[in-house]
């Protein structure tokens, strides 16, 4: 009998009466961690389970994301920085936002992310999600975020967020997801953030460090 697996690593095997205790591990706080897979093969047949691992973190770094942003955005001026250069002794980089200015008095300076590992298992398990901006501005200012779902009927009418950006770093928390009715909407399959008010002109002064997402039972 063979047994593998993806999305644990198997640390110990303990022969037991009757066969083997194999002890697996799987890394809660990588982008990957929401199942692991298991397959083994007996007496010629496969078999496979796939299990839930409840509370996993997901982690999305600016090199995560950076590639998924589309729309709103100066394709050539969205890029990575060295986290340092804003503050120092940081580690890591930051996307740089560069959004285009809201093209009339009733829209503000939008940008979107479509982001395939982002928005696998974006669903009823989610708990909260947090959002790491940096913001280079004197003056506080808005970010609104909403979300498009599977269910098109549903695009951006619910469940939108809005936080107060101050100068320095800026931590949000999106609570109450798991409450949705997910089997209505569908899952998240991109979210749009709009920053400032309406009208207002094309900006450079907001940098994204991370997008972190916890399932239920999930903890920093």
């Amino acid at each position: 009998m063979e047994l593998s697996a993806t999305g644990a690593e198997k640390i110990q095997t303990t022969a037991i009466t009757g066969g083997n205790l194999v002890v697996y591990r799987a890394d809660m706080n990588t982008s990957t961690a929401s199942q692991a897979t298991f397959k083994v093969s007996f007496n010629g047949q496969n078999y496979e389970m796939s299990y839930k691992l409840p509370g996993s973190v997901r982690t999305f770094t600016a090199q995560n994301l950076v590639n998924g942003i589309t729309g709103g955005v100066v394709a050539e001026e969205t890029v990575l920085v060295n986290a340092s250069e804003l503050q120092e002794g940081k580690q890591g980089q930051f996307i740089k936002l560069s959004l285009l200015a809201a093209d009339d008095d009733t829209m503000r300076p939008r940008m979107q992310f479509v982001q395939n590992d982002l928005f696998a298992n974006f669903n009823g398990d989610v708990e909260k999600v947090a959002f790491k901006f940096y913001y280079t501005g004197t003056e506080e200012t808005t970010v609104y975020i909403y979300a498009k779902y599977e269910n098109k009927r549903y695009e951006e009418a619910v469940s939108s967020a809005s936080f107060i950006l101050k100068p320095g770093e800026n931590i949000f928390e999106w609570h109450g997801l798991s409450s949705l009715n997910w089997e209505k909407f569908g899952s998240v399959q991109s979210l749009a953030f709009e920053i400032g008010e309406f009208g207002n002109a094309a900006r450079s002064d907001v940098y994204m460090d991370k997008i972190v997402i916890y399932e239920k039972g999930g903890t920093a």
